[in-house]
C-alpha cells in the first residue's frame, strides 16, 4: 500500500491483521495520522541497515523521527499511541553500533506476528 507524507510518498507493507487492528484504533483518534502510524510500523518490520539489534529490537533514533514530524503530527506521539494500544513494545536506551548516541528500540508485539 502507499502512504503519503508531506515530504514523500512511500510504498509500505504490513500484515493484514496488524493493518486491520491499527485502522480500527486510529479511527477512534483524530489526532493520529494513519499514514504516519503505518510508516512507523513498516520501519520496524522492514528496518534499514544498522537499525537492528541483537535483542530483535529496532533502533529508532529521535534525529530520524524528528525528520518525519509534520504539523500537527509528531512521531513520538504516534509511538506512544502504538505502545499504549499494544502494537509495540519498547526497550530502554541502547548505544548505536557506531557509538554516535543512544536510541530506543521498538518491536512489533508478538500477537501481531503469529501465523493465522
Amino acid at each position: 500500500m502507499w502512504v503519503t507524507h508531506p515530504q514523500k510518498k512511500a510504498f509500505v507493507s504490513l500484515p493484514d491483521q496488524l493493518y486491520d487492528c491499527l485502522k480500527d484504533e486510529v479511527s477512534k483518534r483524530p489526532d493520529i495520522s494513519m499514514d504516519l502510524a503505518v510508516y512507523l510500523l513498516h520501519l520496524i518490520l522492514h528496518p534499514y541497515k544498522n537499525m537492528e539489534r541483537e535483542d530483535n529490537y529496532i533502533n529508532l533514533c529521535s534525529t530520524l523521527l524528528r525528520k518525519l514530524d509534520y504539523r500537527p503530527y509528531k512521531c513520538q506521539d504516534h509511538l506512544k499511541f502504538l505502545r499504549r494500544s499494544g502494537f509495540l513494545t519498547m526497550s530502554e536506551y541502547s548505544n548505536m553500533p557506531d557509538n554516535k548516541g543512544k536510541c530506543r528500540g521498538y518491536k512489533i508485539s508478538e500477537n501481531f506476528l503469529k501465523d493465522s
